[in-house]
């Protein structure tokens, strides 16, 4: 490698396996885990519609790329056993009761759900799959002194900065996609179209009624600049605190007015502390454990 490229190079691998504190991968896998949870919990009607032989599912006479081989649904009986089983390991990781153990069978249990239902099976367990399979293959934290003496916990940076991407990815190729081939910029109504179909929420309709048509257009150009502009806002540490103000208020605005998003919603916001400074997380979670009983630390892993 010439010396011209040999500098950016090693800097490029520093940043991505330079030692870091472990408290935002820990925030981001109890964050995912408690919306996980919340989600499944709100789903209790569907159960056997959804997992068992009961229901509908798709055949693998239904040609889906990439996806080879499917899962068959489980037998009627089954069903409780598997919902204890994988609800009980999100708790557990919300609990720090054998972490790394209850990561694994959380993605065991979100690969089944997958790969048994791969047409239906959207973004939100998607992005749950690649998170909990990046969990899994975590270092262990390691006790090292710092630069001013002090002795603390870090773990290599690597999955933190693979979540992260994922989470710059996700937005702007959504942005992307919005623009071409999409008519987000050709189209000023489309999200005012699009809030009264199927999605559609009381606060929709009441906002529908009484916001004048150009309001909507501004709230529409405010999702897609902020998508594009994701990469600035997340990748420019000054930016980062404006960045996660308007993810959460888009997200905020998407499950008030788009129904049943706000699971996504939420997986999206516990996706952006993967960007929140090391030491503001652990200011929070030390003023949580002074202030509400029963509140553990978060700020070590247990596996």
């Amino acid at each position: 490698m010439t010396p011209s490229l040999a500098k950016p190079a090693t800097r490029f691998l520093d940043f991505v396996f330079e030692p870091v504190d472990p408290i935002r991968l820990d925030m981001l896998r109890w964050g995912l885990a408690f919306s996980y949870l919340l989600y499944l919990c709100l789903w209790p009607e569907s159960y056997r519609e959804w997992l068992s032989v009961e229901g509908f599912h798709y055949t693998r006479d239904v040609a889906v790329a990439g996806h080879s081989f499917y899962f068959s649904p489980l037998p009627v009986a089954a069903v409780p056993w598997f919902l204890t089983v994988f609800m009980g390991s999100l708790f557990s990781i919300i609990c720090g009761w054998q972490t790394r153990l209850m990561t694994w069978i959380c993605f065991a249990c979100t690969f089944y759900l997958y790969e048994m239902e791969p047409v239906t099976m959207f973004t939100l367990n998607k992005l749950y799959l690649v998170a909990f399979a990046i969990f899994c293959l975590v270092p262990g934290t390691q006790r090292v002194m710092t630069a001013g003496g002090v002795m603390a916990w870090r773990q290599s940076a690597w999955p933190l900065r693979i979540l992260q991407t994922t989470f710059i990815i996700h937005y702007f190729c959504a942005g992307v996609c919005k623009v071409w081939p999409g008519d987000w910029l050709t189209n000023p109504d489309v999200l005012w179209s699009q809030s009264q179909g199927l999605y559609a929420t009381d606060a929709a309709a009441f906002m529908l009624r009484h916001l004048p048509r150009w309001a909507w257009t501004v709230l529409q150009y405010f999702a897609l600049v902020f998508e594009l502009a994701v990469p600035f806002l997340f990748l420019w540490r000054r930016l980062v605190p404006l960045g996660i103000v308007l993810n959460l208020l888009l997200q905020l605005g998407i499950a008030l007015m788009m129904y049943k998003l706000i699971y996504f919603g939420m997986q999206i916001v516990f996706f952006s502390l993967a960007f929140v400074d090391a030491s503001t997380l652990r200011h929070i979670t030390g003023w949580l454990r002074r202030t509400v009983p029963g509140v553990r630390s978060w700020t070590l892993r247990t596996s």
